[in-house]
């Protein structure tokens, strides 16, 4: 994973972060594909995105039949499954769900191409609006292109 001038490049992806998101350090355990955060959020808790890539391919429909109890594995509570959305082309489920009593909210999308499966997830304080949320995440996946062959 590369940051360059910003524009990130993932393991057959790049996208452009929202503007002052950067790359953490590393956390113990915690190895996604690519990963940014708002380092200056003041709340306690750094808004990101990160991206896991998994061989293999699912369909969109396999993926909604199984967010439920997936995500409800890892934490999860308060799971929506919602419409499904297009990134560079190719179709993506999303989903909603909070985590850690209500402390952040997700907002995750799964797509499936070139052989892989990619999981981008977005991660928001519980107390930001679902319209920023919606506008941090139309605005990095309507900048993403995939780089597969």
């Amino acid at each position: 994973m590369t940051l360059d001038k910003q524009v990130l490049l993932g393991s057959g992806y790049g996208y452009q972060p929202p503007e002052g998101w950067l790359v953490p350090d590393p956390v113990p355990g915690f190895e996604p594909d690519s990963w940014v955060a708002d380092l200056d959020d003041a709340d306690g808790f750094a808004d990101n995105i990160n991206v896991l890539v998994m061989p293999g391919t699912a369909s969109v429909q396999q993926a909604e039949a199984e967010a439920t109890a997936g995500l409800g594995a890892v934490g999860a509570t308060d799971i929506e499954v919602l419409n499904r959305k297009t990134i560079d082309g190719v179709e993506a489920a999303h989903f909603a769900a909070a985590y850690e009593a209500g402390a952040y909210r997700t907002e995750q999308f799964q797509a499936s191409t070139y052989g892989q499966t990619y999981v981008v997830t977005f991660s928001f304080s519980d107390h930001v609006p679902s319209a920023q949320r919606a506008a941090v995440t139309d605005a990095v996946l309507s900048s993403w292109e995939w780089m597969g062959s």
